[in-house]
């Protein structure tokens, strides 16, 4: 009998009855005379289902999206969002922090995993800082979502929408102890009425510098690092978000040239006590430059003649030497425009009496008072 040739996917198969398990026999030609051989094929593929993607255990949760302020008030803002979508488990909790702009005090607030909306507590005219997380039950963070909102002056009146923010903060004629501020013009549904200018230590320090009606304001620079930012403001009060902040290193003023002359200033001096009790008082003092030309760096000196002592003073250095006081100014302060002014105060004790100081001297020059 001549012999049967199998290829090499034939699982079985035998002369006579033919078992086969497995595959199919089909006939093939068997070679020379011999008869026909029989070979095995493999069943036709059948296409196995597509797996479920499943997320990789670690995977971050996606950011809160739609995160918007749906009611600003005087006194509190409410804010929503949509909700995260879980990575590789479920969202645990939301982390919210609150920063008024230009300070270092945030409130933190930790949320269930299914919160969409918190209200916080405000303040009238002031700018917040919003910023949202998701955490999973892995303790994995999720991309923060951000937002900026300013509470308006007053929940009643006609005009409770703020301006828009003035755009392209920049300088001009920028030097180590001075620059020029210019910015492009706010836009409100009433109108605009000022542009408020600050000046910022960069820290939580901020210090209002001047309100203009131009698009344009001179700042003096003192030694070191100068940040200046600007706000809008209509008729009603309401400001705007404000700019992005602006920075210079500043060198300070430049030294006169020495003179046998004295640099006479004009000014003018309003001295007022605000309050009195037994042994001490609260004093403000207002400087006016009412000459024609910026007064960049300010020393007051006054005598108290009654006794008094300076205990501590706000917006100025003081030094006090026998009746002779001597303020000074602060970096932020140093600037007075003409037709401009300067305050500060003082808290001093007294014994006998509280007579008003005598010879106010700006920088050497006598002040007229009254």
């Amino acid at each position: 009998m001549a012999g049967r040739r199998l290829v090499p996917a034939l699982l079985a198969a035998v002369v006579g009855p033919v078992a086969v398990f497995g595959s199919v026999l089909v006939a093939v030609p068997g070679a020379g005379t011999g008869p026909a051989a029989w070979a095995a094929q493999p069943p036709a593929a059948t296409a196995e289902p597509s797996p479920t993607p499943t997320p990789t255990p670690g995977d971050p949760p996606g950011a809160p999206t739609n995160l918007v302020a749906t009611e600003v008030r005087t006194d509190s803002v409410t804010i929503s969002w949509t909700p995260a979508t879980p990575g590789c488990c479920p969202i645990a909790e939301y982390h919210l922090s609150v920063l008024p702009a230009f300070s270092d005090v945030i409130t933190p607030y930790r949320l269930g995993g299914d919160a969409t909306s918190l209200t916080f507590r405000a303040w009238p005219t002031s700018e917040f800082r919003i910023s949202l997380s998701a955490r999973d039950t892995q303790g994995t963070y999720s991309p923060g979502a951000t937002l900026r909102v300013v509470t308006p002056a007053t929940d009643t009146g006609p005009d409770t929408t703020p301006p828009q923010a003035p755009t392209d903060l920049a300088a001009r004629d920028a030097s180590g102890w001075g620059a020029e501020l210019t910015w492009s013009a706010a836009t409100d549904d009433v109108g605009v009425t000022g542009y408020q200018v600050y000046w910022f230590d960069g820290w939580y320090t901020s210090r209002l510098l001047a309100t203009v009606t131009g698009t344009s304001h001179r700042v003096s620079l003192a030694p070191g690092r100068n940040l200046f930012y600007v706000r809008a403001v209509d008729a009603a009060g309401n400001v705007s978000l404000a700019t992005p902040t602006i920075s210079f290193t500043g060198t300070g003023p430049q030294t006169p040239t020495p003179s046998t002359t004295p640099v006479q200033r004009t000014c003018h001096v309003d001295y007022a006590v605000s309050a009195q009790w037994r042994g001490g008082f609260i004093a403000e003092v207002t400087v006016h430059n009412v000459g024609a030309a910026p007064v960049d760096g300010w020393t007051l000196a006054f005598d108290l003649t009654d006794g008094q002592r300076v205990r501590s003073a706000w917006n100025a250095r003081y030094t006090q030497s026998g009746a002779t006081v001597t303020a000074r100014d602060l970096r932020w302060n140093r600037l007075i425009p003409a037709g401009g002014s300067v305050s500060f105060g003082i808290m001093a004790s007294w014994t006998g009496g509280n007579a008003p100081p005598t010879g106010f001297t700006l920088n050497g020059g006598a002040c007229a008072t009254g």
